[in-house]
């Protein structure tokens, strides 16, 4: 090993140290900061990628000469800045060559559509030889902040492991995500505290709030089905599992395995899912009459059907769902959650995999549905399920051996009975949060949107023909039963 090579050990190994301090606010994000997280980045590509007869590089560690961040409409649980770095460098080999530099130059930001402005400040465009593109250094990046009034700090140490740890493990697997027909964020780093992205600039977003534009529901349902077809009973996701499934979920500050059960809301206990349905379901219901939501028609079967819920042991669907461990599951599968490129052969990004695990494909089907499709789509889930199956297939027929049609058939009612109850079980809570917004268009949006949601969720119910034989696979509570559920409501804080 030569001198340079002993160096970059030493500096990586420095790196390392001063990696571990927690990124708390915007305050840290400061030019050594930065200086420090590239330095380990670019030692630790440099250490792969030499070798003692090899041509080696001489190490120009960049220079930050200025930063400036602007903090973004982009995160509801989380604070999301931009952060634009300007360099000072060049990286030469053992001849004295220049393979990449750094150039000052102006720049016009990209266009960007969508409500959000994602736009840029001006660049420092870096320069390098074709055959040494791994040498650039992004000048723009996202840094995720877990917000100081929520204690989200299990979700920024999920989404930290997904990129550091699965994805290049399940590629080494696989080469599963490389064929995707979309492609995911490159990260820098993270911990329980903080995610730092590199900012994909010049595309175009959509608002949750508006739901999915019909010409995009069912590209993001083939990307759905890719992913989970791609990840089918993967190795690594349940090698994740198993070594999760006596962690807290609160406590996950030194785990190095995904969280499970996957999904947003899905960590929501067994019994708290089934009090908290039986105590909210009426306001829900009352509330989507009030706003003149659903007709006569949808309103009575869904106050039928909770009547008949609110006798029977709830808390046993819990399990139903997941136990059918199979696949990676987003977790947050929306709209909002795709970066679609305005210009040049580049896939879409799909982000945020803040609530990722190894769990049950139908949690993001029934997610997606619901959250992000559109009346006409809910109403006719049966098929949107069948259409989800043909995709999956598609992408690998193997998986007919390993998964029918008329299993996730068997699964959908359930998972949809699940997400039901999330939903009742956050909605005083959600619409608080809607109310306490300041902007009033912001306000009747989110408002508007949570209705949406609780809208669709009732179609798609209403789409499934055999409630009766469902229902009758629950037993009915006791009297001891339910005490137990109002005792463990009583005592346990609704936490996202």
């Amino acid at each position: 090993m030569n001198k340079i090579q002993q160096y970059l050990k030493v500096l990586y190994q420095y790196s390392i140290i001063r990696m571990t301090t927690k990124i708390e606010n915007v305050e840290s994000l400061t030019e050594i900061l930065f200086s420090d997280i590239l330095r380990h980045n670019w030692i630790k590509q440099q250490d792969s990628n030499c070798s003692d007869n090899s041509e080696t590089y001489d190490n120009n560690i960049p220079k930050i000469t200025g930063i400036s961040k602007i903090k973004v409409d982009q995160g509801v649980l989380s604070d999301v800045y931009r952060v634009h770095l300007e360099y000072e460098y060049a990286i030469t080999n053992v001849n004295g060559n220049i393979l990449a530099s750094s150039v000052e130059e102006e720049s016009t930001s990209p266009t960007v559509s969508g409500t959000t402005d994602v736009s840029p400040p001006t660049a420092c465009c870096l320069y390098s030889s074709e055959k040494n593109e791994d040498a650039l250094i992004p000048a723009d990046w996202l840094v995720k902040l877990c917000r100081p009034d929520l204690d989200l700090c299990w979700m920024f140490q999920n989404e930290r492991i997904f990129y550091s740890r699965i994805i290049s493990s399940m590629n080494a697997e696989t080469s599963c995500f490389a064929r995707l027909p979309f492609t995911l964020p490159k990260f820098l780093c993270g911990s329980d505290q903080h995610l730092i992205l590199q900012e994909v600039i010049d595309v175009q977003t959509h608002p949750l709030s508006e739901g999915c534009p019909s010409d995009k529901i069912n590209f993001l349902l083939r990307c759905m089905a890719a992913l989970h077809a791609a990840c089918w009973e993967s190795k690594v996701l349940l090698l994740s599992l198993n070594s999760n499934n006596d962690i807290d979920v609160e406590d996950r500050s030194s785990c190095d395995s995904l969280i499970f059960p996957a999904g947003m809301g899905q960590r929501l206990p067994p019994l708290q899912k089934e009090g908290r349905f039986i105590s909210s379901w009426q306001e829900m219901i009352d509330h989507l009459r009030l706003r003149k939501e659903l007709d006569t028609k949808h309103l009575d079967f869904i106050t039928n059907l909770s009547q008949k819920l609110s006798t029977l042991k709830l808390r046993d669907i819990h399990e139903m769902v997941h136990q059918h461990r199979v696949t990676c599951v987003h977790g947050d599968y929306h709209i909002a959650n795709w970066l679609f490129p305005i210009s040049g052969n580049r896939k879409p990004v799909l982000i945020d995999f803040a609530t990722t695990g190894f769990d049950n494909p139908m949690i993001d089907f029934v997610f997606f549905l619901v959250a992000s499709t559109n009346d006409t789509t809910v109403s006719n889930t049966p098929l949107f399920l069948e259409k989800y199956y043909q995709l999956l297939i598609e992408y690998d027929p193997n998986l007919t051996s390993k998964i029918t049609l008329a299993t996730l058939q068997e699964w959908l009612p359930w998972t949809l009975l699940c997400q039901f109850m999330i939903l009742v079980a956050y909605d005083r809570k959600c619409r608080n949060i809607a109310k306490a917004e300041q902007d009033d268009t912001k306000r009747e949006n989110q408002i508007q949107h949570f209705c949406n949601v609780n809208r669709r969720i009732v179609l798609a119910m209403s789409s499934i023909k055999n409630w009766e034989a469902i229902l009758s696979k629950i037993e009915t509570t006791t009297i001891k039963e339910r005490k137990e559920v109002q005792s463990h409501c009583q005592h346990t804080p609704l936490v996202i």
